[in-house]
């Protein structure tokens, strides 16, 4: 069957496709890092998380090289300086004082040296604190008797819930989850995702009237989870969509850690209008950057609960 070129529709479905194609494009760049002053916090934190990391994925090559990245290593301590009087940024700065940390130690074990190591040696000595918060580390494997099965039956027999009791779920569990889908993997470490958590019925029924598919079950969701993409994470204009791929892994490991504690969750799409998105946000008392990607609706599943067995079809392995 041919494939319909976008040439063969008519001009004004082009036309209005074009413009909303426009339209998003310069909604998510003003939302952006990309036109925010170097100053700033996000765009900071975003620099800072970055080349921090970028020093990190050095360090764990299998063959370092010496002395590398310097030109990163000076915009680096340029940006921890700045940082200093940001009170915010203390975190991040830490974690990039440690890495340059870890840095200088390399070199100075392996036997590399120049007045550039030495002074970075001087300013981040090695210390036990540093240690913990940036650099390498080793990796802990399985042991030799482990397999995949656990891992592979949790995910394996997740489902989609829609039918939850009335058992109220702990705030702590919850949490908990939320800490073990935060080690999702992200862009240079960037972690551009946030979660706001209602549990209080009515705020519940209030976020819900937005989206669209939790009609027939919505008035037995005991926690509702939006999950959001912090679009100034990123300050290139090419990055604009990666908060969102971002986003979306770390929803797909938190659905995950809430089955693993028998919790039942239903993804709820969030294919919205920017006018809603900007509703939603507003709701929740988030900053304006921030870009609702989905709803989780979440609960203790019914006993003989019956879920849709969603069949899956083949895997597409592009070799």
């Amino acid at each position: 069957m041919k494939r319909s070129s976008i040439r063969s529709w008519p001009i004004v479905r082009r036309v209005l496709i074009w413009r909303k194609a426009w339209f998003w494009t310069r909604y998510f760049l003003t939302r952006s890092g990309v036109f925010e002053r170097a100053d700033e916090t996000n765009s900071a934190r975003a620099r800072l998380r970055k080349d921090a990391h970028a020093l990190e994925k050095g360090l764990s090559l299998p063959d370092i090289q010496p002395f590398f990245g310097r030109a990163k290593i000076v915009k680096l301590i340029a940006d921890i300086d700045a940082a200093r009087s940001n009170l915010s940024l203390d975190p991040d700065r830490e974690i990039a004082e440690s890495v340059l940390s870890a840095y200088g130690q390399w070199h100075h074990e392996n036997g590399y040296s120049d007045a550039f190591v030495e002074d970075l040696r001087e300013q981040f000595p090695a210390s036990e604190e540093y240690a913990k918060l940036g650099g390498t580390i080793g990796l802990v494997k399985a042991g030799a008797d482990a397999n995949s099965s656990g891992f592979d039956a949790t995910v394996l027999s997740r489902r989609t819930v829609r039918n939850f009791t009335d058992k109220p779920v702990p705030r702590e569990e919850i949490e908990a989850a939320i800490r073990v889908a935060w080690t999702s993997p992200s862009v240079c470490n960037r972690q551009p995702w946030a979660v706001s958590i209602t549990q209080e019925k009515s705020d519940v029924a209030r976020l819900l009237k937005w989206q669209a598919g939790n009609r027939g079950f919505s008035e037995s969701i005991d926690t509702l989870l939006v999950v959001l993409a912090d679009t100034k994470a990123f300050v290139e204009d090419y990055e604009i969509f990666e908060p969102f791929v971002d986003a979306g892994i770390f929803s797909g490991v938190l659905v995950n850690a809430l089955h693993a504690r028998g919790i039942g969750s239903c993804c709820l799409n969030l294919c919205v209008s920017h006018g809603v998105a900007e509703r939603i946000i507003s709701e929740l008392d988030a900053p304006q950057y921030f870009f609702p990607i989905m709803m989780i609706g979440c609960g203790y599943p019914q006993n003989d609960v019956q879920v849709a067995i969603s069949a899956r079809g083949p895997s597409v392995i592009i070799s």
